[in-house]
């Protein structure tokens, strides 16, 4: 479901709604080479002995390179918590601007060794993981500065952490797609 918009924006200043291309948002496993990206799933946690990560690209261009960015945040819609474990932490992490590049046919190795410039609040915990529940994660004035600095190459790229290890802890988020 569509996010629904704030009211219009004051003259001068524009709302952005940015979704991931189909082929720029899905899931990577440490038991597969191939990513999963166009599926409908949006996993990150641990799973029979594999790490899952969540991962997403948005493009920027729709933005005028130069705007100031007052406001930036991520919604993710919860789709299964059949694996959910009742311990651990799952965060968003906006990856440096070297993650951007080849991003449709990213490998789990390339998304695992992306480096981290951050992590968008809030961090989750299994009780904050809801089927159908909208989890927001809102970017905040450093974000913003660096999200300003990608407008000059309208990219950019975020990965779902969860658990690493340990028993099936695993939530799963819905693409949209």
């Amino acid at each position: 479901a569509a996010p629904t918009p704030i009211a219009a924006p004051p003259p001068g200043r524009i709302q952005a709604l940015l979704y991931p291309a189909t082929s720029a948002v899905g899931w990577v496993s440490s038991g597969d080479r191939l990513n999963h990206f166009g599926d409908r799933n949006l996993h990150a946690g641990v799973f029979e002995g594999h790490t899952y990560y969540g991962a997403m690209q948005f493009s920027l261009v729709s933005i005028p390179v130069g705007s100031r960015i007052e406001q930036a945040a991520l919604e993710l819609v919860g789709l299964n918590a059949e694996q959910l474990g009742t311990s651990g932490t799952w965060t968003l992490r906006l990856l440096g601007s070297e993650a951007d590049k080849n991003w449709a046919v990213a490998t789990y190795d390339q998304i695992h060794d992306a480096p981290v410039l951050d992590t968008i609040p809030p961090e989750l915990k299994p009780q904050d993981l809801i089927v159908r529940q909208v989890n927001v994660f809102t970017l905040t004035a450093a974000q913003l500065a660096e999200l300003e600095r990608r407008l000059e190459t309208g990219l950019v790229s975020f990965r779902l952490d969860g658990p690493a290890q340990g028993a099936n802890n695993l939530f799963t988020w819905d693409t949209g797609y």
